[in-house]
């Protein structure tokens, strides 16, 4: 591909060239120009910036223009901003300009996040191969030319203010033009800006998804006795929580092994679509639950014919009618009517109704037994 580079630096021009001549489009050219650009350039330029991109797209002669400049932190902040220091840069002699340092000077970066955005929609070469013309000028280092030995030189007290940037730029006085600068932390970023979120030290996350699983199976056996006691409503809920943490923390772990160890990548949004499928499940079960609770309801078939077979156990309960049950809550009640002689007391009635009552209690705990005795023959019509 044909085409032209301006920059500030030759190295930053022959990196963009480069991509051209392996077939690169222009927006590749342009982001290995830029990534270049944070090493040879960078009294003005870096990954902490921000910018703009303007593509004309030849195929439907349009124009598109992507803003990722920086972003001004603080907004809606209830407490003072930190004081900033002036440093007053003069540039020829007759002119200068008061600038203000510190972490309140500090944007919030857009380069990286933009520059991603503009590979993802337009370019062609992989990501990595945009960036390593840019890690090797910054392991290896590169002479300043002119311009650039210019900077350093008015720049030099914002450039070396810190010791981080002393170490960087000079420790011994400002560089200047045909001095070697080797930039080997920002060639550790951009190595992990190539990686393009690579897994690394597995090993602590498995570690981590290990303890936390464990915490989590603890607290799960405790719920289940209370559960067991209570049948709350509420912590049943939470149990469902509780069980999506060791579904998410096995899932972890698997693809962490399967990525790091195996190198199969993308095994955690599966697993973390499964998971949101099963909350999802799980939500629908303990909406039905809660809802059930509220209204009150009848008892299964089964639950009553087991219900009545127990009944039957007890001769004393002749001509069982009427059986009425309900769930509510957690609450289980039954009512029924029985015969008894018509010749019985109220007194021995009531005391025969009784015993019967606890007797099926032990059977069906936790149940409430209501029995009418009705003279033997006896069937209420209204």
């Amino acid at each position: 591909m044909r085409g032209a580079i301006a920059a500030g630096h030759r190295l930053t021009a022959e990196a963009g060239a480069e991509i051209l001549a392996e077939g690169g489009n222009a927006v590749d050219a342009c982001l290995a120009a830029t990534f270049a650009s944070w090493v040879t350039e960078s009294p003005l330029t870096g990954p902490a910036g921000g910018g703009f991109l303007l593509v004309h797209r030849a195929r439907d002669r349009t124009d598109r223009l992507l803003d990722f400049f920086v972003a001004l932190p603080g907004r809606g902040a209830d407490r003072e901003a930190a004081e900033m220091e002036h440093v007053d840069v003069v540039f020829d002699g007759s002119s200068s300009q008061s600038f203000l340092l510190g972490a309140p000077s500090c944007a919030v970066p857009g380069a990286v996040a933009g520059l991603e955005a503009a590979h993802r929609r337009y370019a062609t070469l992989p990501w990595r191969r945009l960036v390593e013309p840019a890690i090797s000028l910054a392991r290896d280092g590169h002479e300043l030319n002119a311009s650039q030995g210019y900077l350093h030189s008015i720049l030099d007290s914002i450039l070396r203010l810190t010791p981080e940037g002393n170490a960087i730029y000079g420790p011994e006085g400002p560089l200047r033009e045909g001095d070697r600068l080797v930039m080997a932390d920002l060639a550790s970023t951009l190595e992990q800006l190539a990686a393009g979120g690579e897994t690394g030290h597995a090993e602590y996350g498995i570690l981590a998804s290990i303890i936390a699983l464990a915490a989590t199976f603890a607290l799960l056996s405790y719920q289940r006795r209370v559960l067991a006691a209570t049948g709350s409503i509420a912590i049943r809920a939470d149990n469902i929580h509780y069980k999506s943490d060791v579904l998410l923390n096995g899932s972890v772990i698997i693809a962490l092994i399967l990525d790091q160890y195996l190198h199969v990548a993308g095994a955690d949004a599966v697993f973390g679509v499964a998971i949101a499928l099963w909350l999802m499940w799980g939500a629908w079960r303990a909406s039905s639950v809660a809802i059930d609770q509220l209204m009150d309801r009848e008892w299964p078939e089964e639950k009553r014919q087991r219900f009545l077979a127990a009944a039957a156990r007890h001769p004393e309960l002749r001509g069982i009618h009427d059986l009425r049950t309900r769930t509510s809550g957690t609450r289980d009640f039954v009512q029924f009517h029985v015969w008894v002689a018509p010749d019985m007391t109220v007194a021995d009635a009531h005391r025969v109704m009784d015993e019967i009552e606890a007797k099926l209690q032990q059977e069906f705990p936790g149940v409430e037994v209501l029995i009418h005795p009705d003279p033997e023959g006896y069937i209420a019509t209204a």
